[in-house]
């Protein structure tokens, strides 16, 4: 399983590095009280395009399409099914960190 995260997971340079998370006291307590991280719906965050499948995604999926010899009218229907038709946004879940040698999130 390490050698499929190797690919998932782009180790840091600094190893020590600080992960960091902006949370309020209430949620910070809850997350210790409850050992517990809490993750929230893709659909219920203010922007628009939080849970939307990346360029990358779309890019993997077209690409698989040509290897399979299909057309490239048919690659852009079917992305397009795949899209309107596959409601990804009720299926990610998000809780987000960063790593930075610096307390500025942005």
């Amino acid at each position: 399983m390490e050698d499929n995260l190797k690919s998932v997971f782009i180790k840091p340079d600094n190893e020590n590095i600080k992960i960091w998370r902006f949370l309020d006291f209430p949620k910070f307590a809850s997350m210790l009280d409850k050992h517990s991280l809490f993750f929230s719906n893709a659909v219920k965050m203010d922007d628009a395009f939080e849970g939307e499948l990346p360029k990358s995604n779309l890019d993997g999926i077209k690409t698989m399409f040509e290897k399979a010899g299909t057309p490239l009218e048919q690659i852009s229907k079917q992305i397009k099914l795949s899209i309107d038709n596959f409601d990804v946004k009720n299926m990610y879940l998000l809780n987000c960190w960063h790593m930075n040698d610096d307390v500025l999130m942005y």
